[in-house]
């Protein structure tokens, strides 16, 4: 292989160079337009004019300031900004109290085990419930390949520090060379980029706003990667709009460099249209469709979370720092008086003899001055400097502060000696409740979140990835997304893995009976498994309606689960004393709750696998049940979620009388 010399003369000339002289050489180029399409661009130009114009309005809600004043605000006291000087003598304050208790709740609501759970139902009112497991299941595997625990911190630090906080589900699609891979993504939003088409529409019905529009400036290069191969992008020109007010395009809704575009993306779902404007160009010729489906519930794929509402009719919330930030402000003041008078007291102003000028240095220790006496001089100020009554007035101001903070009594500072089950999930209520609206948000973003990332897998995740030749049946058959979950609690109570597999026709018998083999075999290993399939022909045909909850859940390994266990094991050997054996306690079940609890893998030593009776035969090695990966419980009454989903382990269990219509367990 040659080396590359840089000095070597090469006859293909730069392409950043090329790309620079192109924005130089490029002329502007006029775009016309169709009557209908100076329409749509007209009514869009509204609407952003009127979004902007309601956002940039001073409110009493905003403490008599603009949405954008009032939140470089609190982003400066959440960073503990230190101002400038008004003058040489002044002295820089900023004591960073909201920035220590921003970190203190943050890592209190961090370390809750906020957990989702979900359930499905048909149209019928019936409960799906094994796919509504399922899906949560996935839902906890894409949170894990994106590593939201990323995300969540920079969410609840915007939570904590901003009157609203914008989340987007987004599919979004990275391409490495020839390969294309699509994720599912959480995107967190500055508010400064969230146009609201009615700011008096409550944050809970965020969902209901007539529209909205998303910001964002970006470099010319940056976005001629993204829209370069758009028809209309050579119309754009970068820099502030130079034009006439009776040519609309060329709009900005703000001030910008000779480098940068903005970029508008006006979102209508009562009209069901997306409209992009770069730099006043409409990328659109035709309208086009909203990427996802409308539905109840879910007119955008974002969510729009506050913590404590300020109206009933009115977006925008109040968090701990708008409270604490004036609070803090006083504070910084109150210190800033103290430094200044202790200060005097040190070296109080000295008052002179009129003609007379005298410099400082003359107070420097060993200096000497001819001519001045201790009577040419007097003290314009005569105090002590800090009294005790100042220092309690601090102190008040601090406990002031604390209040807003909601930091001073957590709760999670545990009494000394061994907590009983009962003490521990009482600290743990304790703190829960004086976090109050604060985790009562976290635990709404959590639902809305999954329920969106849901939808978000239905509609982008369940077509074929590609597809292979099957060398069985020479035939070339679909291949589809598969998820893989470990430490699940599986339908027997043991942890294992779980893998769910996307597929488009239903699992034959030896499929099934290969799939059930296999997982006997993993089991009897100490490895247990289950594989399901889901029919996603059928999912897209079934009416199904989601709902979420959140509740809070012991971590694993932390000592609260410890005291849980160690209870949750005693009242289980009192109820086998007291029942004189009737009743006994599963001692492999106790003892892989101990490993998981104390986080300590293959404590215990295992049996080995009983061999197979004469009547069972070794699964053979031809693959099926391990390169399937199929196999589904069933919907629990539908009998379209029968069809749908089906499940190799079935064939061992018997009807119960109370669930007829249940034919898969």
């Amino acid at each position: 292989m040659s080396e590359l010399n840089p000095n070597k003369n090469t006859k293909k000339e730069s392409d950043s160079l090329k790309q620079d002289e192109e924005k130089r050489n490029k002329e502007p180029k006029t775009l016309s337009l169709s009557k209908s399409q100076q329409d749509r661009l007209a009514s869009n130009l509204q609407k952003v004019t009127r979004a902007k114009d309601q956002r940039n309005e001073a409110r009493e809600e905003f403490d008599d300031m603009t949405y954008e004043q009032d939140y470089f605000y609190n982003k400066r006291a959440k960073n503990a900004y230190l101002p400038k000087k008004a003058n040489d003598d002044e002295t820089r304050v900023n004591t960073g109290t909201i920035e220590q208790k921003v970190e203190v709740l943050m890592n209190e609501i961090l370390s809750m085990n906020l957990q989702p759970e979900g359930n499905v139902f048909d149209d019928d009112d019936n409960e799906v419930k094994n796919l509504g497991e399922d899906f949560m299941d996935i839902v906890k595997r894409t949170n894990q390949i994106e590593k939201d625990e990323d995300f969540w911190i920079d969410f609840v630090m915007e939570l904590i520090t901003q009157r609203a906080v914008f989340v987007q589900e987004a599919d979004t699609v990275q391409k490495y060379f020839s390969t294309t891979v699509h994720r599912a993504e959480k995107k967190l939003w500055s508010g400064l980029r969230v146009y609201l088409g009615d700011v008096n529409i409550p944050a809970r019905m965020f969902q209901t706003q007539p529209y909205i529009c998303l910001y964002t400036r970006r470099s010319y290069d940056e976005a001629k990667t993204i829209y370069g191969e758009w028809e209309r992008w050579e119309y754009v020109s970068a820099g502030s709009f130079n034009g006439s007010p009776e040519n609309p395009i060329g709009y900005r809704m703000n001030n910008l460099n000779d480098q940068e575009i903005e970029e508008i993306h006006i979102i209508n779902p009562i009209t069901n249209e997306y409209d992009i404007l770069i730099n006043g160009v409409p990328m659109m010729v035709d309208p086009v469709k909203l990427p996802w489906m409308v539905i109840p519930g879910r007119a955008y794929n974002m969510v729009m979370i506050t913590i404590k509402s300020l109206d009933t009719d009115f977006a925008y919330g109040k968090q701990p720092v708008a409270s604490a930030k004036f609070m803090q402000g006083l504070k910084d003041e109150t210190i800033r008086l103290m430094i200044r008078k202790m200060q005097q007291a040190i070296e109080p102003p000295i008052g002179v003899k009129k003609g007379n000028v005298y410099s400082k240095d003359i107070w420097s220790p060993g200096s000497v001055a001819q001519g001045v006496g201790k009577d040419d001089f007097s003290k314009l100020i005569d105090h002590d400097g800090v009294t005790n009554s100042e220092f309690n007035m601090l102190e008040l101001i601090e406990t002031e502060t604390e209040k807003f903070l909601a930091t001073g009594t957590l709760g999670g500072v545990s009494p000394p000696g061994e907590q009983t089950a009962t003490e521990a999930q009482q600290l743990q209520r304790n703190s829960i409740k004086n976090l109050g609206l604060i985790v009562l948000a976290v635990m709404r973003a959590k639902r809305d979140m999954s329920f969106l990332r849901i939808y978000n897998i239905i509609e982008n995740f369940v077509q074929p990835k590609r597809r292979s030749l099957d060398p069985l049946s020479n035939k070339l058959s679909n291949i589809f997304n598969k998820f893989t979950i470990n430490n699940v609690i599986l339908n027997n109570g043991k942890k294992g893995k779980k893998v769910i597999q996307f597929t488009d026709s239903p699992l034959t018998e030896e499929e099934k009976g290969n799939i059930f083999s296999f997982e006997e075999r993993e089991e009897a290993l100490g490895r247990p498994i289950r594989i399901r399939a889901i029919n996603v022909k059928l999912l897209k045909q079934l009416q199904l309606f989601w709902f979420v909850t959140v509740t809070s859940q012991p971590i694993e390994g932390s000592q609260l689960s410890k005291v849980l266990y160690k209870d949750k094991l005693a009242q289980g050997v009192g109820i086998e004393q007291a029942s004189q054996g009737q009743k006994k306690v599963n001692w492999d079940k106790a003892a892989e709750d101990f490993e998981g609890t104390w986080e300590t893998k293959d404590f215990f030593q295992k049996q080995a696998p009983q061999q197979l009776g004469q009547g069972q035969q070794q699964p053979q090695g031809d693959g099926k049940g391990e390169d399937l990966m199929k196999q589904i419980e069933g919907f629990e009454r539908s009998q379209a979620g029968s069809e749908m989903t089906e499940g190799a382990r079935r064939q061992n269990q018997k009807p119960s009388i109370n669930r007829i219509e249940d034919n898969i367990q």
